[in-house]
């Protein structure tokens, strides 16, 4: 007994345990690193050196025919390249996730996938495909959800963007959902954002005195999470504030504070849009 206790050990060390050799394969290995290496790189920000590893990762998960893990990394891909300002990218490695994941019959996870696909095609400028997918991410996302707030808070983006009639009424509505949700679940980046999307909704309403303490309480959430981008998006909308109140001085402040926010976190498509209003 002792003895082949012993020699169970020596080939553990050696690694040529038989049943070692068939527990983790090379390929597994390849695709585990590859999901290290990519999600160190997206931590760091280097979105391009990011997406090559997810793409890598969801290779060697097609190779094993793992469909869940592969369409995540297809997910995190379109994702590092939708920040990276590769929209066309993003769109095809989030088809290609949504593809698998309608195939697994997921929705939450088709609904994930819808997201990033609406967020590509709002970055291209079209408003009304990131208004369809986002409805139907809507329709799939679990009721009350963190991942339902997400959505409704996008889409009410993108309904502004739109600019119909009516889109500003449904936005508003979608945003208040989104709060109270948000607020009965304790969810402080969810309420954060949802009085964000509201001043801005109260902005495109013309009406900044309605906008200036949900922007107050957007900041003060998410300088508490310390979360650089909702402060720099919450500077960007302060800016356009101070505008439309004509004090060009605050306005220079915020829109500063959102470009090194923006800059910080390497986000091209904010600081492209940035670029283009007036100082």
């Amino acid at each position: 007994m002792r003895r082949r206790l012993a020699l169970a050990l020596v080939a553990w060390s050696l690694g040529c345990a038989s049943s070692l050799e068939t527990s983790v394969s090379p390929v597994r290995v390849a695709a585990q690193r590859s999901l290290e290496t990519a999600h160190t790189a997206f931590e760091q920000r280097a979105w391009r050196a990011a997406a090559r590893s997810f793409g890598r990762a969801a290779d060697a998960f097609a190779a094993l025919d793992e469909i869940s893990p592969e369409a995540s990394a297809w997910r995190s891909q379109a994702e590092a390249l939708r920040r990276a300002g590769d929209e066309e990218g993003a769109e095809r490695a989030g088809a290609r996730a949504l593809v698998l994941d309608r195939q697994r019959g997921v929705p939450e996870d088709v609904a994930r996938d819808l997201v990033g696909l609406a967020r590509a095609a709002a970055a291209r400028g079209d408003a009304g495909l990131a208004v369809a997918r986002a409805e139907e991410a809507l329709s799939l996302a679990p009721p009350a959800s963190p991942l339902a707030t997400l959505v409704q808070n996008d889409l009410a983006v993108y309904l502004l963007a739109r600019g119909d009639a009516a889109d500003r009424t449904r936005a508003a509505s979608l945003l208040g959902a989104a709060l109270a949700e948000a607020t009965a679940r304790g969810d402080a980046a969810g309420i954060a954002a949802a009085e964000l999307n509201l001043a801005r909704t109260a902005l495109a309403g013309g009406d900044p005195d309605a906008a200036a303490p949900r922007l107050d309480r957007a900041l003060a959430g998410y300088r508490g999470l310390e979360d650089p981008e909702g402060i720099a998006s919450t500077h960007e909308v302060l800016a356009a504030l101070a505008r439309t109140r004509g004090d060009e001085s605050l306005a220079a402040f915020h829109r500063g504070q959102a470009w090194a926010g923006f800059t910080f976190l390497d986000d091209r498509a904010a600081l492209a849009r940035l670029a283009g209003e007036t100082p």
